[in-house]
């Protein structure tokens, strides 16, 4: 009995001894583990503070192109205001040279339409004067003056005077009293 329980003993301190080694071995992959994933959390961690301060030196990077191009924008802002307002200045100039014009062109067209009816005028009164000359240069050389003329026609009446010119300037004073009550 001595050597069963030897082996007993043996049996159960190799199994103690095997469930104690089996405890520190799990204790230990565990301690193992747990301090990879501590590694790799650090690991982590360092990455994201690098990336980090990436990322808030590309921030500051920004932040001064931001300012720069703030003050270009600003001083082209400006620029282009000043253009603005000139342009505006130029446009109100020629909007009022503009109507300027247009009354001057107005103006021009309603003197050139009296003109215009004043030629019209003129060419009736033309055009009359010159169908009473006619009148008078055919009276003075076709109406015979003789009292008593059988070729006389028509036969009655007579001018009242004598002299060929009275005959012509009466006819023309009679004209320019008909032009003037036509004018009336």
């Amino acid at each position: 009995m001595n050597i069963l329980n030897l082996i007993t003993t043996l049996v159960g301190v190799i199994g103690t001894l095997g469930g104690l080694g089996t405890f520190l071995y799990y204790r230990q992959n565990k301690t193992s583990a747990t301090a990879d994933a501590i590694e790799r959390l650090l690991t982590n961690a360092k990455t994201m503070s690098e990336f980090t301060n990436a990322q808030a030196e590309n921030f500051i990077k920004l932040i001064g192109q931001k300012d720069s191009t703030i003050t270009s924008m600003d001083s082209l802002i400006q620029s282009k205001t000043l253009l603005i307002s000139s342009n505006e200045k130029s446009i109100f100039d020629l909007g009022r040279e503009i109507s300027l014009c247009k009354q001057t062109l107005y103006k021009q067209e309603r003197q050139i339409l009296g003109q215009e009816k004043k030629i019209e005028e003129m060419e009736y009164i033309k055009k009359e004067l010159t169908l009473l000359r006619d009148r008078v240069g055919y009276s003075e050389h076709n109406i015979c003056l003789v009292g008593d003329c059988e070729l006389r026609r028509p036969k009655r009446g007579k001018y009242k005077g004598g002299d060929e010119a009275t005959v012509a300037e009466r006819t023309l004073e009679n004209t320019e009293e008909i032009l003037d009550k036509q004018k009336q």
